[in-house]
């Protein structure tokens, strides 16, 4: 197993004035480090059981790896980068998303990647 980048939109999780408005572009670059795939798929397997067991509540597998990431922000009023070297990598249905709190004391969370295993 190899190392696997993403690119993928982000968002604020918040509002923060100049960096979630509509007209800022918000790009993360993502790198998921080999050793942490198999951690990825447990946390999948994970999700997936606690599904089972508990239809009826809506619940999340997460763990705090040290998932890399470039989390950038471009717009008319913004022109802004900043580095992770730790995130949550949180399980869904769907895929897996990274959560991270960025040096500016901001808050983000990735759409969704697809890693595979």
């Amino acid at each position: 197993m190899s190392q696997q980048s993403f690119e993928v939109a982000f968002f604020t999780i918040g509002e923060f004035e100049g960096l979630s408005a509509d007209d800022t572009t918000r790009t993360a670059h993502i790198d998921v480090p080999a050793d942490c795939l198999p951690v990825a798929a447990t946390l999948q397997s994970a999700r997936q059981w606690l599904n089972e067991q508990h239809a009826h509540i809506d619940m999340e597998c997460a763990a705090e790896l040290p998932v890399r990431g470039y989390f950038s922000f471009r717009g008319a009023n913004v022109n802004e980068g900043l580095h992770v070297e730790s995130a949550q990598l949180v399980a869904l249905d769907e895929g897996f998303v990274v959560r991270a709190s960025l040096g500016n004391g901001v808050s983000v969370e990735s759409d969704l990647i697809a890693i595979a295993w």
